[in-house]
């Protein structure tokens, strides 16, 4: 099972796991086959890049900040991400990410009852994040609360690559007024689960 932690060899950090089911496509990279090999279709595109065969497409030009936003399976237990315990489990991931596996640097997040979003500049590819935040937390979550069996997270993650400073300053108020919006608090300040980097406030 995935973890949240170094494996033997690794030098970004992220646990070895399989990619999922969103596609990715990221130019000048070798080919690469993975479980079940690529579709014909796929092996077209890869004098250009590598594609991994998901659902969504993924544009990924490295160097700039990505916005990530998933939600919880329609299997999970309504609004679980508002428990606190659960709220923890995956605020401390986000941290965890960062701090000791250097996937890249956060710059804003919220945690909200059914979805999560998350603003970083990468130091991993995209799909290394989501995979082992949503496979560490997941696992977690389903240890501890009994919900062996059953999805947690969404297989589809939305992401979007930001390029200015305006842009990104817009998608962390975005971000941490998210609570707001939705009526759960008064103030930003008021969310445990949001947090800003104090060079976006």
């Amino acid at each position: 099972r995935p973890r949240l932690s170094a494996p033997s060899g690794s030098r970004d950090g992220s646990f070895a796991g399989q990619p999922g089911r969103l596609p990715y496509w990221r130019p000048q990279f070798r080919s690469t086959t993975h479980r079940g090999g690529l579709p014909a279709s796929a092996l077209a595109l890869d004098t250009q890049g590598v594609f991994y065969r998901r659902h969504l497409p993924h544009w990924d030009p490295g160097g700039e900040v990505l916005f990530l936003t998933w939600r919880l399976h329609r299997q999970a237990p309504e609004r679980i991400l508002a428990l606190p315990a659960v709220a923890g489990i995956v605020d401390s991931a986000f941290r965890h990410a960062e701090e000791r596996l250097g996937l890249y640097r956060r710059l804003a997040s919220t945690i909200m009852p059914d979805h999560v979003h998350l603003l970083v500049a990468p130091m991993a590819r995209v799909p290394r994040i989501t995979h082992s935040l949503k496979g560490f937390t997941a696992h977690r979550v389903a240890s501890e609360f009994g919900l062996g069996g059953q999805h947690f997270w969404q297989r589809e993650s939305f992401d979007h690559w930001l390029r200015t400073d305006g842009e990104i300053r817009a998608t962390a108020r975005y971000i941490v007024q998210n609570p707001v919006r939705k009526g759960l608090v008064q103030t930003a300040e008021l969310w445990p689960w949001g947090w800003v980097s104090p060079e976006l406030r």
